[in-house]
């Protein structure tokens, strides 16, 4: 599997020399957590800015400025196959889009809460759904196309975040007895060491963060903990 790494070898390096040194004896369930919490949020927030960035780029191009799914498909494909899995998709502005996997989509997307923040002309990112195309729950991120001053359609990406949960969980490599987490804003799960619990609300989860630590991203303002496994 691909991982986070290759966005963020810098970060990963970093982390690693903060514990270089430290005794045995004194590496606590405290410091642990704390150190990992902060890694999780800036691994996150560096793998999501990139992708962003490398978006954004592609929204510039002939090819995505032609809004001709043709046209369109094999910068789409490229980009698809560099990255962690994930569904990218072609978003036209009644609503209709193509993905790489599947083209034509029969759904219409003009109802998601994403769709009037890209059609504005704005980047919407961060977004928790339930994938209409691939049934995976997923984080959207949608950059606009524009030509001139108009919206002709948006690159979007559905990130499926149990694949993501396991890419950050590997990159962590947290102590045996410690697992991670992200709740958004809403108090929805949107990454778990353990995948089944995302998109639950942690209540409803019943997650514990006895023993932990917490970051923010500041990306999207998730609280990122590292706390002991129930």
């Amino acid at each position: 599997m691909k991982n986070v790494k290759t966005w963020s070898y810098g970060l990963s390096v970093l982390v690693a020399l903060l514990a270089v040194g430290l005794p045995a004896a004194s590496a606590t369930v405290d410091l642990d957590a704390a150190v990992g919490a902060t890694a999780a949020a800036g691994l996150f927030d560096t793998y999501v800015e990139g992708l962003l960035r490398t978006m954004t780029v592609l929204a510039l191009t002939d090819e995505a400025r032609s809004a001709d799914w043709e046209t369109i498909f094999p910068l789409l494909q490229a980009f698809q196959d560099t990255s962690l899995p994930m569904a990218t998709w072609f978003l036209e502005p009644d609503g209709g889009y193509y993905t790489v996997s599947g083209g034509r989509s029969s759904a219409n997307l003009s109802d998601r809460a994403y769709f009037p923040v890209v059609m504005g002309g704005e980047i919407a990112s961060g977004y928790l759904v339930v994938s209409r195309s691939t049934g995976r729950k997923s984080m959207v991120a949608v950059v606009p196309v524009l030509v001139e001053e108009t919206v002709v359609g948006g690159l979007g990406v559905s990130v499926f975040l149990d694949t993501l949960s396991e890419a950050i969980g590997d990159d962590l490599d947290l102590p045996e007895g410690l697992a991670f987490l992200a709740l958004t804003p809403e108090d929805e799960i949107a990454l778990h060491s353990d995948t089944d619990l995302l998109l639950l609300g942690s209540g409803e989860a019943d997650v514990s963060f006895d023993d932990g630590a917490s970051a923010v991203s500041d990306l999207l303002g998730w609280t990122f903990w590292v706390a002991q496994r129930d």
